[in-house]
């Protein structure tokens, strides 16, 4: 199995979650991944929002653009180029926006790979097993051992244990991501295309 773009699934807030997002991405480059993160040109909706008015959009648009250009642009593009996702679970909940991107992976038959060194969590110590059923229910708590597991994923000659998505007709995501994700990273012409006057 092929794998060398890899999503970063995980909160970015605030500086603690930027850091550990930049540690897993140091983690992976050393290793020879190339790390993805959601967002447009992996920056988070709300600092696009200075930019969308200073083509002259007015503040409330500008945030609607924002938020609709880094879902498809962002999120469903990273989705569709990577070749497995690491899902982050480390807080008193799970990010919910990094739940539907690893979501988006495992319904497309893509290996998720979760990590959580937290031990808060709902289910005597365990998340939701719909949660982590998206990884195969292992849970990779140190950081470093990221890198063994992809490694393992790779080696496999068998599909994903969530290639049965694939079988019963699990296509939707796809073709989501295959009809509203543009082929181009120009800020004015995605904004021209939500066809929202200034």
């Amino acid at each position: 199995m092929k794998i060398k773009k890899v999503l970063i699934a995980s909160p970015g807030y605030n500086k603690g979650e930027l850091k550990e997002r930049g540690e897993i991405a140091e983690i992976l480059i050393s290793a020879g991944y190339e790390p993805l993160f959601p967002g447009f040109l992996g920056i988070p909706y709300p600092s696009l929002i200075p930019e969308i008015t200073k083509i002259g959009y007015s503040s409330e648009k500008a945030g609607l653009l924002a938020r609709t250009i880094t879902n498809d642009q962002g999120r469903f593009k990273a989705c569709r180029l990577a070749d497995a996702t690491i899902l982050n679970l480390n807080g008193r909940v799970p990010d919910e926006g990094a739940i539907v991107l690893a979501a988006y992976t495992f319904a497309n038959g893509k290996p998720v790979l979760v990590y959580k060194q937290d031990g808060r969590a709902v289910f005597l110590g365990r998340d939701n097993p719909l949660v982590e059923g998206l990884g195969n229910f292992k849970i990779i708590s140190d950081m470093k051992e990221i890198p063994e597991e992809l490694a393992r994923i790779k080696r496999r000659k068998t599909p994903s244990p969530n290639h049965f998505s694939r079988r019963i007709g699990m296509d939707i995501p796809q073709t989501v991501l295959n009809h509203c994700v543009p082929e181009t990273d120009d800020l004015e012409e995605l904004c021209r295309r939500y066809k929202i006057k200034k």
